[in-house]
């Protein structure tokens, strides 16, 4: 198939479930466990080997995020990790992502999140904001930043998969039967 202005062209992947759904033990999705078991090697448990790989596929998505495409994940949770029917990790959820300010620094100032909510007697503005349980504090209104300033950085990210990566190892262990 060929791209053109009067067509467009792209492909897709059967996505088996999210990360979430692995560390939930597949609660709220329809067929559960048993349906899912099947496309990993330990049941609905992921394997070590799994784990590994499905890991460095993140880190090297995160890295390419970074260093080619200069923009940040900002919100990199369980959730937005996909698993296809492959066992290839994928990172997803961009709706935080952005640029870093142009120039050597990989930093980026205040984010939009991060402005204060303009709040009317006619409207009620509620404000998005990433996942908190697995933000970095920078990305809150803690942090170690001047006073009205909020410096994020892709250690802001790195941060995150630290977290995930805990995540991962804790449910895992209780999923996983002793040997």
């Amino acid at each position: 198939i060929d791209e053109s202005k009067n067509s467009i062209a792209f492909t897709t992947e059967r996505i088996v479930c999210s990360l979430a759904d692995v560390l939930n033990n597949f609660e709220n999705i329809p067929g559960g466990a048993a349906e899912h078991a099947s496309f990993f090697e330990s049941g609905a448990a992921l394997s070590e080997m799994e784990i590994t790989r499905g890991l460095l596929n993140i880190t090297l998505a995160l890295q390419y995020l970074h260093t080619v495409q200069r923009k940040l994940h900002l919100n990199l949770t369980p959730e937005d990790i996909v698993i296809t029917a492959t066992g290839q990790w994928k990172l997803c959820g961009f709706g935080f992502a952005l640029a870093f300010q142009q120039g050597e620094t990989q930093r980026l100032a205040s984010p939009y999140f991060m402005q204060a909510c303009p709040i009317t007697t006619t409207s009620v503005v509620s404000r998005l904001e990433p996942d908190l349980r697995y933000a970095a504090p920078e990305c809150t209104e803690g942090g170690f930043n001047p006073p009205g300033v909020r410096y994020l950085t892709p250690v802001a990210d790195m941060f995150s998969l630290g977290l995930v990566f805990y995540e991962i190892y804790r449910f895992n262990l209780k999923l996983t039967p002793p040997e």
